[in-house]
């Protein structure tokens, strides 16, 4: 039986990016376990990957904060090609929403994030897909940007086995020893492995794993987002588009290459599987093109879903469980996951090692807050 002083449950954006950040710790006696035969496959590969450096959730706003400065100040050989763009992040809202813009802009550059006004006209300049008469504005957000999902996630990995963590796919977990009244054992399709901790990475998974340690389910709930690729028009720009978010009439469109990929920004409950798009959801999206924007949609190009998971309060889950010694919460990290990775897995990997992190309060995060909010 193998022997790991620490062993993580997933191999996507939460379980990699703790591996790098465990590995320049030192930590390298670490075993990296993904079912799938490529890491990230549910939902770190599925997503935008789109990172807006300002947020109105005090919490998120730090974490985004720690992860920019990351992205924009990348160590050295961390990557062969910039992790995060300079294409900007653009929100957009109708003409009967327009007294919210105002107040965005003034509340997100008092809190140092650099925010810029556009009217009608400037928005419309930029994103000519728009349809002037249904757009009131926007906020441009201008140090934020595109994040290179697959390079991020393949460096994460690369740097982490670089010093001695194994990285294991097709391997999926069939039962947790606790029989000894905490984590000692992982079993899985692989083989079993001797280990004093367990770090629930899981995603979409993170309560079932928990079940499988005796765990009662938190409640993360995975939910499905939808995102189609019609044909660009024959005009079509990419260089010059920045994401764009229609608030107000809620769609998302954004360059990728030579295409554009839009979605209605959907949240359906769901249970944790390869998702698909629903039928619905793609002729939602394909009606709001059409509506809002000078788009037509006569055909659809490629369509997928990803999932993304939720801890009853949408925060994170971080930390030891209060339960199950031995058994350490990654999990619930919604919709921005990628890009508040460089925070969550720093803040996972010093909690793991110290015990402590200075970069948030712990207990913002932790799971223990569930049993508390019960026990109320």
């Amino acid at each position: 039986m193998d022997t790991a002083d620490i062993v993580i449950v997933g191999g996507g954006i939460a379980g990699a990016s703790l591996a790098y950040f465990l590995s320049r710790r030192g930590v390298s006696n670490v075993i990296l376990l993904e079912r799938e035969s490529t890491p990230g496959y549910h939902s770190s590969g599925r997503s935008a990957a789109i990172s807006r450096e300002w947020n109105e959730d005090p919490v998120m706003l730090t974490f985004k904060r720690i992860s920019h400065q990351f992205f924009r100040n990348l160590p050295e050989d961390f990557s062969e090609v910039p992790i995060m763009d300079d294409a900007g992040v653009l929100d957009v809202v109708a003409p009967e929403d327009a007294h919210l813009i105002e107040q965005t802009v003034a509340q997100s550059q008092a809190d140092g994030v650099a925010t810029e006004h556009w009217d009608s006209r400037q928005v419309c300049e930029r994103v000519p897909l728009l349809k002037p008469e249904h757009v009131g504005g926007g906020m441009f957000y201008a140090t934020s940007g595109n994040i290179a999902i697959h390079e991020l996630l393949s460096a994460y990995l690369k740097h982490a086995r670089a010093k001695g963590i194994q990285v294991r796919t097709g391997a999926e977990v069939t039962g947790i020893d606790c029989s000894g009244g905490r984590v000692s054992a992982v079993h899985t399709t692989q083989g079993s492995i001797h280990t004093p901790c367990l770090v629930n990475a899981a995603g979409a998974w993170a309560d079932s794993l928990y079940a499988l340690a005796g765990g009662t389910p938190l409640g993360i709930t995975p939910m499905r987002r939808t995102i189609i690729v019609p044909p660009a028009p024959d005009w079509y720009q990419p260089s010059v588009w920045p994401h764009t978010t229609d608030i107000s009439h809620h769609f998302y469109i954004k360059p990728e290459g030579q295409s554009i990929i839009a979605s209605p920004m959907d949240e359906d409950p769901i249970e944790p599987c390869d998702a698909r798009p629903g039928d619905l959801r793609v002729a939602e999206i394909a009606d709001l093109l059409e509506h809002w924007t000078t788009f037509t949609v006569p055909s659809i190009e490629h369509k997928w879903a990803g999932l993304r998971s939720f801890a009853p309060d949408q925060q994170p889950v971080i930390g030891d469980d209060p339960h199950i010694p031995g058994f350490f919460w990654l999990a619930g990290q919604g919709g921005a996951g990628i890009s508040t990775s460089p925070a969550l897995g720093q803040i996972a990997a010093e909690l793991l090692v110290q015990g402590d992190t200075e970069l948030i309060d712990k207990r913002i995060l932790w799971p223990e807050r569930f049993t508390e909010a019960a026990s109320s």
